[in-house]
């Protein structure tokens, strides 16, 4: 696997049930999706194994802030009917690190760290509401229908200009693969 994002239109087969499923967070009725085998499709591996699917929906603030997840990967898709034209997927780069992925163990040597949870609690959570303390490298724009995969444990990423009356259009499927 050598890439860290990739966007995929008409993902779903049927949307519109979809959405009523991400509603209740219910993966084994989403499995009539073949998100496995798609997932498998966009990795160009049928031997792939896709772990632990999970439907999450996005919390308070998150829109709001730099993330990156423990999960190694995740689906962020929108299925509203309304206006998204402006929202977006941006990655972005910290400033004064230069940092794109969270870092390796020799790199929290190089800028001052003795671990992840010090790097973690001292820095990121520190400027991940700060948006002047980082450039966006990259932007995806949504469109309906359309599923980014990100390995959101290796990127820093935000969903922008999201409307708070939609939110509960945005859904997130994280999973593993082996």
């Amino acid at each position: 696997m050598s890439f860290n994002l990739v966007a995929v239109d008409d993902f779903f087969n049927v949307p519109e049930r979809v959405y009523e499923l991400f509603n209740t967070s219910s993966i084994d009725r989403l499995a009539t999706e073949n998100i496995d085998l798609k997932i498998k499709e966009i990795f160009n591996d049928e031997n792939l194994n896709v772990n632990s699917l999970k439907v999450h929906s996005f919390e308070d603030g998150e829109f709001k802030c730099i993330n990156f997840t423990e999960e190694p990967w995740s689906i962020i898709s929108y299925l509203g009917d309304d206006d998204y034209s402006n929202t977006r997927i941006s990655l972005y780069r910290h400033k004064s690190t230069g940092l794109t992925t969270p870092p390796n163990e020799m790199v929290l040597k190089k800028i001052g760290f003795s671990s992840f949870m010090e790097w973690k609690n001292e820095l990121f959570n520190r400027d991940r509401a700060n948006l002047e303390m980082w450039e966006i490298t990259t932007q995806i724009s949504f469109e309906y229908n359309r599923a980014v995969l990100l390995n959101t444990s290796n990127l820093f990423y935000r969903i922008e200009n999201v409307q708070t009356d939609n939110s509960s259009y945005y859904k997130k499927i994280t999973f593993d693969v082996e």
